[in-house]
């Protein structure tokens, strides 16, 4: 165990100097009172209550020790390498767009439970409730892919219609998870799907790597719909350029990076939840856990580019369309051969002060109630 902010402890010098104040001089008495006769002093000298007297007093000592301790913030290490570990490289560039929060039905499992007047559509919900949205899906994959891969070092790029890097690179798998959960359509403003852009982010986000083998693993619904735009704001001088997909894919060849490239969903029946595609009238968040659809028809998923993409970088192209094949094809990923990490030390710390704080604040109550209960003085 260690302590965040040690100088607090300085203060624990107060506890041996009360303890003296208390037994050693008349500092905390009370007040004097003369008396005719020693006797009945001597009486009550010799009583039980008489020998307890100073507890309230040590309990209020302890619970002060108790603060101090929770003040100075104690930590315990519960993750600590510190030594060469073989691993890989891996950005993983998860497309947050609006057609990730729909639903595939392969299985038909989709019941109809009303009309939608808004868009005179038929309501739908899962009879089965076997059905998940394909962010679903492809967040619990990922958490457990990360869980999988302690000696790795794993980076994260989000991307609608431009992508933005969550982290670059790392081993803290708890920080990873966390970024995974928080995927949101509100992370990015704008929807679209530039797929350019997300690997030239993953790509800048692997440039300080020296290790053997580094990879990208892209994972979309849907098609490039940034490449060629030409709808920026009238009179904007310096347009911002797109990176095209297969322009990305040259420079992660010339990078030695593969990419892995997962097209998920876009089989069979699809499904959106309820009020997406017209102006939001729930927070975006809120779709997470939508319960009714209606439905948006088929959607074909074109893979021509990711093919190609995969194919130019040495790696491969995955279909995706539930999560056993999403499983599969992170295990297969797996089997990559790993690198030599330098020698590093890395240390996770887990925040303890609760089992300070909390029995301090119950000796500091025992004390006080001891004291003007059972120990009470009449002044």
């Amino acid at each position: 165990m260690t302590f965040e902010s040690p100088i607090i402890l300085v203060l624990l010098l107060l506890i041996p100097l009360a303890l003296y104040l208390k037994f050693k001089t008349s500092y905390f008495s009370g007040g004097q009172l003369k008396v005719s006769t020693l006797t009945l002093i001597k009486m009550a000298q010799r009583s039980t209550q008489r020998l307890w007297s100073p507890l309230p007093f040590v309990l209020m000592v302890i619970a002060l020790t108790l603060f101090i301790l929770t003040l100075a913030r104690p930590q315990l290490h519960y993750k600590r390498i510190s030594h060469s570990v073989e691993g890989i490289e891996i950005v993983l560039a998860m497309d947050i767009s609006i057609s990730m929060w729909f639903l595939d039905d392969e299985i038909g499992a989709m019941k109809r439970v009303g009309l939608d007047n808004s868009f005179n559509r038929y309501v739908y919900t899962d009879s089965t409730r076997r059905l998940k949205q394909r962010i679903h899906i492809a967040k619990k994959v990922i958490t457990e892919f990360i869980g999988k891969r302690s000696t790795d070092k794993i980076g994260l790029v989000a991307f609608k219609r431009r992508a933005v890097t969550l982290t670059p690179p790392t081993m803290k798998q708890s920080y990873l998870k966390n970024l995974v959960k928080r995927l949101n359509l509100s992370m990015i403003r704008d929807n679209g799907t530039a797929i350019g852009d997300a690997l030239g982010s993953s790509i800048n986000a692997l440039r300080y790597s020296k290790t053997k083998n580094k990879v990208i693993i892209l994972i979309t619904d849907g098609n490039d719909n940034q490449e060629g735009r030409n709808d920026y704001p009238e009179g904007q001088e310096n347009p911002p350029y797109i990176l095209r997909q297969l322009e990305a894919a040259q420079l992660a060849s010339d990078r030695n990076i593969k990419i892995y490239t997962i097209g998920i969903g876009g089989s069979g029946r699809v499904f959106s939840p309820q009020n997406l595609l017209e102006r939001p009238i729930l927070p975006y968040e809120d779709y997470e856990n939508s319960i009714y659809f209606i439905e948006y028809g088929t959607e074909q998923i074109n893979d021509r580019y990711l093919r190609k993409i995969s194919q130019m970088t040495g790696g491969e192209f995955y279909r995706a369309n539930n999560e056993a094949q999403l499983q599969s094809i992170y295990a297969k990923i797996d089997k990559l051969e790993k690198s030599e990490f330098d020698e590093r030390f890395i240390i996770e710390k887990n925040e303890i002060y609760q089992y300070f704080l909390y029995p301090a604040l119950f000796v500091l109550a025992l004390g006080v109630g001891l004291k003007y209960t059972l120990f009470r003085v009449l002044p």
